[in-house]
C-alpha cells in the first residue's frame, strides 16, 4: 500500500489530508498431499546404505495448484515458491530394535532440513512419527519420501497410516 501525504498548516492546527492508492497483490494458493490409509503390505527396504521411495501411498488428498500423485508416490509442484512440508506416519518393521530414518526428496536431492527418526524396540510393534519444514521449488519440481534403516540386512517397513502435504507460503 503506498501513501500520499499533504500537510497544510492553518493557524495554530494542521489540516492532514492523507490519499492512498492501493496496489493490487494477487496471491496465489497451492497445497496438496497423499496418504497412506490402513495398510498392511509391507515394503522390503534394502540393506540400509541408500534411501528407497516409499511405495505405499493409497489415495491423493486435496489439491489446488499442485499435483499429487500416490500411484508414483510424488507431489508435483506447479506454482514456484516457498512451501512448508509437514507428514506423520505410523509404522512397523518385523525386526527388533531397528532404526528407521525418513527424508523428503526433492528432485531427487535430499532435503536435510525435512527428517524423521523412529527407533522400533519390538518387532511389529507400530511406531507414530512426524516431519515439518520448508523447501524452495520451482514450477515441475518434484517431492518425495525416501526411507532407510540401520539393519544390514533388507527390512520389511509397513507404513501402516501416514501423509505428507505441501502447503504453499509466498513467492
Amino acid at each position: 500500500m503506498n501513501y500520499n501525504i499533504t500537510a497544510k498548516i492553518i493557524k495554530n492546527s494542521i489540516n492532514v489530508v492523507v490519499k492512498t492508492s492501493v496496489s493490487q497483490t494477487i496471491i496465489t494458493r497451492a497445497y496438496a498431499g497423499i496418504y497412506i490409509y490402513s495398510n498392511s503390505i509391507s515394503q522390503l527396504i534394502p540393506n540400509g546404505l541408500v534411501y528407497t521411495k516409499i511405495t505405499q501411498f493409497t489415495a491423493n488428498d486435496l489439491s489446488f495448484n499442485a499435483t499429487p500423485d500416490f500411484s508414483n508416490n510424488k507431489i508435483t509442484i506447479i506454482e514456484k515458491g516457498i512451501y512448508k512440508i509437514i507428514g506423520s506416519f505410523s509404522i512397523s518393521s518385523g525386526k527388533n530394535n531397528i532404526v528407521i530414518n525418513s527424508g523428503v526428496f526433492l528432485n531427487d536431492i535430499e532435503q536435510p532440513q525435512i527428517h524423521l527418526e523412529r527407533k522400533i524396540a519390538v518387532a511389529n510393534d507400530i511406531g507414530d512419527t512426524g516431519f515439518t519444514g520448508f523447501i524452495n521449488a520451482d514450477v515441475g519440481d518434484v517431492l518425495d519420501l525416501r526411507i532407510i534403516h540401520n539393519y544390514g540386512s533388507p527390512v520389511d517397513i509397513t507404513f501402516e497410516y501416514g501423509n505428507i502435504n505441501i502447503e504453499y507460503l509466498k513467492k
